[in-house]
């Protein structure tokens, strides 16, 4: 997956900015809409995978990417997790993974942001303006199988926007799911992140060196 920038002629390039793994342990997308007129439904998504550069002197240069696999959904009860995974809704069978690539555009506070996310949903990618806060740094203990192996450098995230379901679904889908009893088509979507710097990470043998990222 590429890796958004916005860059000057002075501004870094993605091979230069410090780079950062989502702790997909720590890490979750979740939804909240309507289904059936009245009835509001949660669900999420565990295991996320991606990774964050971050420019701590200029935010609006840091970017992501990351994807969630569609099997990892939980909606609290069995026959409802099959239904949304379903290819009236997300279509887990043929589109096995939720995908992301993101980049700061703007500032609304101190520690707050707008983000533009291209987002690939049911094999269709949509802009999708998201609002994304910083959530700090800290260090902790880093462990790998219940053993402890040195101390990492985290970081916390999180965005929050509203997709239009019919946004990602094919023209003959929409006219059925306008007249059906289905699931939302306005979904409020969040991503909670709690990231590893890969320094730390190579530090202790985690991961090996930096490998090549694709200028865009």
């Amino acid at each position: 997956m590429a890796v958004f920038t916005k860059q000057s002629s002075s501004s870094p390039t993605a091979e230069q900015l410090p780079s950062w793994t989502f702790d997909p342990r720590r890490s979750k997308a979740s939804f909240h809409g309507r289904r059936m007129g009245s009835v509001w439904v949660d669900g999420q998504f565990k295991d996320v995978q991606g990774k964050f550069l971050w420019d701590v002197e200029n935010p609006l240069n840091s970017s992501c990417v990351g994807e969630i696999d569609v099997a990892n959904l939980y909606a609290g009860e069995p026959y409802l997790n099959t239904q949304l995974r379903a290819a009236d809704f997300l279509d887990g069978t043929h589109h096995r993974t939720i995908n992301f690539a993101a980049r700061l555009v703007d500032r609304a506070g101190e520690k707050d942001f707008k983000a533009d996310v291209l987002l690939t949903l049911r094999g269709a990618s949509r802009h999708v303006v998201m609002d994304l806060a910083y959530l700090g740094e800290w260090d902790a203990p880093l462990r790998v199988d219940g053993q402890t192996i040195g101390t990492a450098t985290r970081m916390g995230l999180r965005a929050e926007g509203v997709i239009t379901r019919h946004d990602f679904e094919p023209a003959d889908a929409v006219s059925r799911s306008n007249s059906s009893h289905g699931a939302a088509n306005a979904l409020q979507i969040r991503l909670d992140v709690e990231a590893i710097r890969d320094a730390d990470l190579r530090d202790v043998g985690a991961i090996g060196p930096p490998a090549h990222r694709p200028r865009t």
